[in-house]
């Protein structure tokens, strides 16, 4: 039989002379010739056993493990693990996401980071394509396009393609969760170009910076909503 601080509070917090001049023995609803004194402790005691023992008992696993945390917890839990966002509104992918986030803190900007992510979704990286630069001279047909550079500079950051391989194509929410996860495993000079998911464009970069969804509908969001 598990401890339970309902049989023991009274005999053992309480002495003999507080039990000889409890009263009220003879209204004990039991007929267990308890006092007021020890029958409100015992309904104190057995309010715990009930309800404050076994938070303490899960505390770990409520607050600190990520399969078992509490909802109420998930934020606090992300942030303790480096992630700076909600990747998104199901709490079971969160979990996964906490439970992993050291991996794919360790392999930001490798392949392997973006399979381990993707995996935690359901997907798998099948390419990442690099799309190289290209020098030459404003004109009326090259003039602002978005892979051309001018003047033989460096490159600031390289424009790439992800194509992803899954059961299904995702819906417009799941897109964004997916543009979230880029936050944590793009390396700091990559510009997503195209997101491709089992052959089927579903997001592209703009020349205006903004993320055009190709999902539920053809609409524009914000690069990276959070």
């Amino acid at each position: 039989m598990a401890w339970l601080l309902k049989n023991v509070i009274f005999t053992r917090y309480f002495s003999a002379y507080d039990e000889r001049v409890d009263i009220g023995k003879r209204n004990d609803p039991e007929g267990r010739n308890r006092g007021v004194v020890r029958r409100y402790n015992e309904i104190m005691g057995e309010d715990y056993d009930t309800y404050m023992a076994p938070l303490l008992d899960n505390l770990v696993s409520n607050t600190r493990q990520p399969q078992t945390i509490l909802e109420k917890f998930l934020r606090y839990a992300e942030y303790m693990m480096g992630l700076d966002f909600i990747i998104s509104p199901n709490a079971a992918i969160r979990r996964k996401f906490i439970q992993y986030a050291t991996r794919i803190h360790q392999k930001k900007g490798t392949r392997k980071g973006y399979e381990i992510a993707f995996g935690l979704i359901g997907y798998q990286v099948i390419d990442l394509v690099e799309h190289n630069g290209e020098f030459g001279f404003d004109s009326p047909i090259t003039f602002d396009h978005p892979t051309r550079r001018f003047d033989q500079k460096c490159y600031g950051c390289t424009d790439y393609t992800l194509s992803l391989s899954g059961n299904s194509l995702p819906d417009a929410q799941l897109v964004n969760i997916m543009l979230k996860i880029l936050q944590l495993v793009e390396p700091i000079n990559a510009n997503l170009r195209a997101l491709v998911v089992n052959g089927v464009n579903v997001a592209e970069l703009c020349d205006d910076g903004t993320v055009r969804i190709y999902a539920d509908c053809d609409y524009v969001v914000p690069e990276y909503v959070e």
